[in-house]
């Protein structure tokens, strides 16, 4: 395929994508975690956003700063919250091209970008103000630069230098890229035997990691620290495990699965005989690390796993299905047209996604609610309330009880009736708020009940329970 007929059609399938992420990017309210998001960004500067990623979070500080930046400089709304992880999507569109088009042809970077641009998967997660995505966008522009740099046939400085900043931003998004840097290692080792001045190139490549690793350090012991707070939302993991992972990234139809698998084979084999055997087999080497390695830690130590955090797998996971598809369509006009069209009714990535699969908690219609009838809100831990405060914007108060996110003290008991009456001593009126997004809220209705207040009602908000009192004593 031409340069300028590829383009044409690069552009429309980037167009295309962010066509369907921006169709729902304000479908849902945002949740527990894109509050955390809002609080460690809104802090006075990037020191204090350091500090309460530090203190609060189990991630680096990096999109932190980043998101930082943005409300600094154009304000706080939901629209433009969201619009940075979208970016980052269609970028990570982008840049599947440019790989599968330098590893092997533009077709195969066309069909891919456009398996990624129509992923629910993926447009689930570029909709989600949270760094899931942009470690996806650095583990592709990581490899990309890498193989670049392998590539090219002098000592190739500026992709090692594209390569060096990719990893340091990648370690400083996500504590996964990590499990990146040591596929990128592996692929590293096996990539310069197909490379020119191998000698020069290897002692880049050890000193561009070694590079990485000493701008990391400063976030080590911040890291170290929060590898202690129990993960007590992480459920167990094991092998069987890899089916759902792949599911998902499948949109959860276990034909499409089977037909990805199925391709990737076709793919794989296909590459091979067109003398891409080394770089069919640098995508497989990286999907076999990128998922083996955490979940051997997962199982060999605690579990760290959850679906969120693999979204980096799914370009490269499309790149192999990509690559069967290239092959097939060559068979006929009408084998390809069919697979396409096959792939688009099942997917039907017009729909809204099933992720993030977190969603469901409607803040936007609990603040819009209490501003219909003012009073002050209790909400069972102070991390929920980050996520009220930004549609909140100081309006109504908002008081959290339990005063810690520590989960041993949801059970509420005899002694901490007295602290719950202390904090709501003197209000007429109130809403009790009990999100899902904790395991164990239990006990605050059974502290505050009737026999306090003169009335009680129900009020119906989407994936929460809402309680307002009135007349209490």
């Amino acid at each position: 395929m031409k340069k300028g007929l590829a383009l044409t059609f690069l552009i429309a399938i980037l167009v295309f994508g962010a066509f369907l992420r921006l169709g729902h990017l304000n479908d849902e309210s945002l949740w527990l975690d894109e509050g955390i998001t809002y609080y460690n960004s809104t802090a006075l500067d990037y020191a204090g956003v350091w500090d309460k990623t530090a203190e609060l979070d189990q991630s680096p500080p990096g999109y932190y700063f980043i998101m930082h930046t943005y409300l600094n400089v154009f304000g706080e709304n939901e629209f433009g919250f969201r619009l940075i992880p979208l970016i980052f999507g269609v970028l990570s569109i982008l840049f599947l091209y440019l790989l599968m088009a330098e590893m092997f042809d533009r077709e195969s970077g066309l069909i891919s970008a456009f398996l990624l641009a129509a992923n629910p998967f993926h447009i689930g997660f570029s909709t989600e103000s949270r760094m899931y995505v942009l470690l996806g966008l650095f583990a592709l522009m990581g490899f990309y630069f890498l193989y670049k740099a392998l590539k090219s046939d002098g000592a190739g400085w500026i992709y090692w230098l594209l390569f060096i900043l990719s990893c340091i931003f990648g370690l400083y998004t996500h504590n996964f890229f990590a499990f990146v840097l040591l596929a990128f290692v592996f692929i590293f080792l096996l990539l310069i035997w197909d490379s020119n001045r191998r000698l020069v190139k290897f002692f880049l490549g050890i000193g561009s990691v070694a590079l990485v690793v000493a701008c990391y350090l400063p976030w080590l012991p911040n890291f170290l620290k929060q590898m202690e707070v129990e993960r007590y939302w992480m459920a167990p993991n094991a092998v069987s495990n890899l089916k759902e992972y792949f599911l998902d990234f499948s949109n959860g139809n276990s034909y499409i699965l089977i037909g990805f698998l199925v391709l990737a084979a076709i793919g794989v084999i296909w590459a091979m005989f067109r003398n891409s055997i080394f770089a069919s087999l640098s995508l497989v080497l990286f999907l076999i690390i990128g998922i083996g390695a955490p979940l051997t830690y997962s199982l060999s130590f605690e579990p760290i796993m959850k679906i969120r955090y693999m979204v980096f797998l799914v370009p490269f996971w499309l790149g192999l299905v990509a690559l069967g598809l290239n092959a097939v369509r060559k068979l006929s006009l009408v084998v390809q047209t069919a697979i396409i069209v096959l792939v688009i009714y099942t997917w039907v990535p017009w729909q809204a996604s099933a992720f993030p699969i977190e969603y469901g908690e409607d803040y936007r219609g609990l603040v819009e609610v209490v501003l219909e009838n003012p009073a002050p809100v209790v909400v069972h831990s102070p991390s929920i309330t980050h996520v009220i405060n930004f549609y909140n914007r100081g309006r109504f108060d908002l008081l959290p009880f339990p005063f810690s996110d520590d989960l041993n003290e949801y059970n509420i008991d005899e002694n901490d009736k007295s602290k719950f009456r202390d904090l709501t001593r003197g209000l007429e009126s109130f809403y009790l708020v009990i999100t899902h997004s904790h395991e164990n809220p239990h006990g605050l209705l059974y502290v505050w009940s009737d026999e306090y207040c003169d009335s009680s009602v129900g009020i119906d908000v989407q994936g929460m329970e809402v309680h307002y009192f009135d007349g209490c004593k």
